[in-house]
């Protein structure tokens, strides 16, 4: 279900100090926002209309990964001087307001960044990594998302010591089977990237080229 369209800006939570950093946009369905791999110049706020959010795996493949409407924001990653993770396209004809990455970077930093909303910024560009990373564990062969499993939580499956992962938990994580799992697990063990009876780091480059999907 997504969000009814914002049709005003004083309806708007972005205006809800009396002052908004963001100018209101019209873009036509098809009309490319932003491009994977780039850095973003400007942060958007979707007002009315549908976007798609789509990404080019390592195997060069194109995978649709989410769709977002009205209070969306895009091209985040431009706050950290970071590439999009995702390009962005109309769906449909869309109102998208957008303010420049370097215009709300100042903002976020007066008083030396000690203002609360400088703070929130840091945690909601944390979370937005994760969610990224969490999307990706999911896309690619099941070796290759097995192997981006462990190549990222290698430092909390440390061998001879618990974790709060099991096998079926990481598998349904991954969207794959049990089965599958293990036989990945073992696939990768017989090529030496990891130990043969627990999850322990062999090859690490080895390892993360599985997980990029280079071998």
């Amino acid at each position: 279900m997504y969000a009814s369209p914002i049709e005003s800006c004083s309806t708007c939570a972005l205006g809800a100090s009396g002052t908004c950093l963001f100018s209101p946009r019209q873009v036509q369905a098809g009309a490319l926002l932003s491009f994977q791999g780039e850095v973003p110049e400007e942060v958007g706020f979707v007002k009315q209309g549908l976007l798609a959010l789509s990404a080019t795996d390592a195997a060069g493949l194109e995978v649709l990964a989410s769709v977002r409407g009205p209070r969306a924001l895009i091209g985040l990653e431009g706050m950290r001087d970071q590439p999009a993770r995702f390009t962005v396209t109309a769906l449909s004809d869309a109102v998208v307001c957008t303010a420049a990455t370097s215009v709300l970077s100042r903002e976020t930093e007066l008083d030396g960044g000690a203002h609360p909303a400088s703070a929130l910024l840091g945690v909601v560009l944390d979370e937005l990594d994760s969610t990224c990373r969490d999307a990706n564990l999911r896309s690619g062969p099941a070796r290759t998302r097995v192997a981006r499993f462990i190549a990222a939580y290698a430092g909390v499956l440390r061998p001879g010591q618990r974790t709060a992962f099991s096998k079926r938990h990481v598998a349904t994580l991954l969207g794959i089977r049990p089965e599958t799992m293990s036989r990945c697990l073992k696939a990768l063990a017989d090529e030496g990237l990891i130990g043969d009876d627990r999850v322990e780091v062999l090859d690490v480059e080895g390892l993360d080229d599985v997980a990029r999907g280079a071998r």
